[in-house]
């Protein structure tokens, strides 16, 4: 279940940033995930609530939206 690594770095992210700004409480994190990214975005909502408890992001909403792939021809 790679998603709790995910989870764990992303609040790492998240309280490292509030922190830069000054913030206290973060209410949503917005997340653009690939499609092919083989993330479960209910598992990474689940591993998140979890690893975020007792922290500036305690509670947040998670919003993940789901992107599909670019791909490009070197050559051209």
């Amino acid at each position: 279940m790679h998603e709790l690594a995910i989870a764990q770095s992303l609040l790492e992210i998240i309280v490292d940033e509030s922190k830069r700004h000054g913030l206290e409480r973060i209410n949503k994190v917005r997340l653009q995930i690939g499609k092919f990214a083989a993330v479960v975005p209910e598992s990474l909502t689940f591993c998140f609530d979890l690893v975020s408890r007792d922290t500036v992001a305690s509670g947040a909403l998670i919003e993940i939206e789901t992107v599909g792939i670019t791909a490009r021809c070197e050559k051209c």
